[in-house]
């Protein structure tokens, strides 16, 4: 078993919930490929598009 824990950090906050299960979120935010069928909610197209 593995425990995350994160140091304080400034995070961009909206109103777009995006759920999952933690590890497609994880792979998600790391910007690694995420099945579609593993996300769900309206802050997925924000969460999975690339930036430049």
């Amino acid at each position: 078993m593995i425990e995350l824990s994160a140091r304080p950090a400034v995070w961009e906050a909206t109103t777009a919930e995006v759920r999952g299960t933690a590890l497609a979120l994880l792979l998600a935010v790391s910007g690694r490929r995420v099945a579609p069928e593993e996300l769900d909610g309206p802050g997925i197209t924000a969460l999975v598009t690339p930036r430049r």
